[in-house]
């Protein structure tokens, strides 16, 4: 479900809550993070799960890096 952005007064915190959980995208740079201490708390507050965050217009991921954790011991006992 895609719904308006998180606040009290919006219907966001209603559909959240006949959800499994929700997602957040959060606009790099933009969000303090007392803004997001408080999503976090009132989320809790009224027993919805926070399944993650999306970052919008983060950097490129370093490719690099991740060749070296995908190929790594802990990755691949974790997908077996």
């Amino acid at each position: 479900i895609d719904a308006p952005s998180f606040s009290l007064e919006s219907e966001s915190i209603l559909l959240a809550q006949k959800t499994d959980g929700v997602i957040l995208t959060i606009p790099r740079g933009e969000v303090l993070s007392d803004a997001f201490e408080w999503i976090q708390t009132e989320l809790k507050r009224y027993r919805v799960s926070l399944l993650g965050v999306i970052l919008k217009n983060a950097p490129p991921l370093n490719t690099e890096s991740w060749n070296q954790f995908s190929s790594s011991r802990l990755f691949s006992e974790a997908k077996a």
